[in-house]
């Protein structure tokens, strides 16, 4: 879902630059024919010169927020991948804190533990348990993948 919403924030944010600039174009030709005075001209084109301006930063700020978005999730498939090494060489609190980022909810119960992940850490689990699953009759190893597709 956000994936989706930060795709449709930067086609419209694209769309008004080109949108704009199209304007701008236009006005400038109406300059040139007469049409508009080189006072109208220069305040509209500085009005939309700024308009442009803005949404260029915000097109940038979208695109840095994706890269880092992405490093994140990089960063948490990192540790997933490692918990169980980390665990092992960190002692205490370092111990607990490790746990406290991965599990949420934690019950002690009749001797069994009952553990439940936190996002996305459950989602990972959850494809992980799919995955160790059989194929296919088709032979393809389709498991979990609808968790990663978007839909």
């Amino acid at each position: 879902m956000e994936r989706r919403e930060h795709s449709d924030a930067l086609k419209r944010l694209r769309s008004e630059v080109d949108r704009l600039n199209h304007r701008l174009q236009a006005v400038y030709e109406d300059k040139l024919d007469g049409k508009v005075s080189e006072e109208l001209y220069d305040r509209i084109s500085r009005q939309w010169k700024e308009e442009v301006r803005r949404c260029e930063d915000e097109l940038v700020r979208c695109q840095e927020a994706s890269e880092t978005y992405m490093d994140e999730g990089v960063a948490l498939l990192v540790i997933a991948r490692n918990a169980h090494k980390i665990f092992e060489t960190q002692r205490g609190t370092a111990q607990r804190k490790l746990l406290n980022f991965v599990l949420q909810n934690c019950i002690w119960q009749n001797g069994q533990l009952t553990a439940n992940f936190r996002q996305p850490f459950d989602m990972l689990e959850e494809t992980a348990a799919k995955s160790s699953k059989p194929q296919g009759a088709d032979g393809y190893d389709d498991a979990g993948k609808e968790n990663w597709l978007g839909n």
